[in-house]
């Protein structure tokens, strides 16, 4: 069953941390919402990434070609910056001093554009490299991990265009958006938390009766978060939509204003967006915001 719930969002925000804030940027990627008064958001095409604190924005970290896609936090002293035109993960300190550029895993496979970088919760991150955006570049996507002493691993390749990951470490399950492919694939890792013990199709959006919508072209599940629910909140790219899966297999949709849809962010009743008004217009302008939200109540509860 799918709920549809157009406009919904009126840019009421949550907290007075995020209060009327709305805010533009240049290819918006990697939204990270650090606490309740503090979130990150790359610009691919201005090199950099910047910070949010109280309603205040500043720039954290600027590298010229990094083109970064992807932000998080490996511990309280360290941040890793997926750098997609630079072909590297950065490691920063909280000074935004660069710690470490890791351009290759142990086992020398080059990386060539990693894009979304999303915190194990063990002081490390699981990261995409898709290889080209394009329909036609086949199954050549890998997902690795960043362990905490900042080696490189393989976890999985073969993947058509990964893009979004989100790892639950207590069941040791690994989301990732293969964009391309229109679905979302779980990994579930062994107790090392890297080596893969099997990939299946966790949500199909093209076999999907229920929605509707049109999947051509480059239009995909782009950044994802799994919340404690149970419930998985993916950018939609292309649509101008997110969505949540929820556990109990039912969905709700929601319109928003970049087509281009890339990122999302939640903690405690704050749905953060990023995304792109176009893609064909460089420096491809779009928006970042935070609104108030709860994950709806669709599922029946268990007797």
């Amino acid at each position: 069953m799918r709920v549809r719930q157009a406009l919904i969002f009126t840019f009421a925000f949550a907290g007075q941390a995020f209060a009327e804030i709305e805010l533009l940027g240049n290819y918006p990627e990697g939204l990270f919402i650090d606490s309740d008064s503090t979130f990150f958001f790359a610009e691919m095409t201005s090199d950099r990434v910047e910070k949010v604190e109280n309603g205040y924005r500043s720039t954290f970290f600027l590298r010229e070609g990094c083109g970064p896609t992807g932000v998080t936090k490996l511990d309280e002293n360290r941040f890793a910056i997926a750098c997609h035109q630079e072909g590297s993960v950065v490691v920063l300190d909280n000074a935004a001093t660069v710690l470490s550029v890791l351009k290759s895993s142990v086992d020398g496979k080059s990386l060539r554009n990693p894009n979304d970088v999303n915190a194990d919760g063990l002081g490390g991150a699981f990261f995409s490299d898709p290889g080209p955006f394009s329909p036609s570049a086949g199954a050549i996507g890998r997902v690795y991990r960043l362990l905490p002493d900042l080696t490189v691993r393989l976890v999985t390749d073969g993947l058509t265009y990964p893009n979004g990951v989100a790892y639950q470490k207590d069941s040791r399950q690994l989301y990732v958006s293969e964009h391309l492919a229109k679905r979302i694939s779980v990994i579930h890792l062994y107790d090392d938390h890297t080596s893969r013990a099997e990939v299946k199709t966790y949500f199909d959006f093209k076999a999907d009766p229920n929605n509707g919508y049109d999947w051509q072209g480059l239009t995909g599940p782009d950044g994802l978060r799994v919340l404690e629910s149970g419930d998985v909140l993916v950018a939609i790219y292309g649509l101008a939509r997110i969505v949540f899966l929820h556990d109990c297999g039912r969905q709700t949709w929601f319109e928003v204003r970049p087509r281009f849809t890339t990122s999302v962010g939640y903690r405690a009743g704050t749905v953060g967006i990023a995304g792109a008004f176009t893609n064909a217009r460089f420096p491809f302008q779009g928006m970042v915001g935070m609104y108030n939200l709860n994950p709806p109540t669709v599922c029946p509860e268990e007797d």
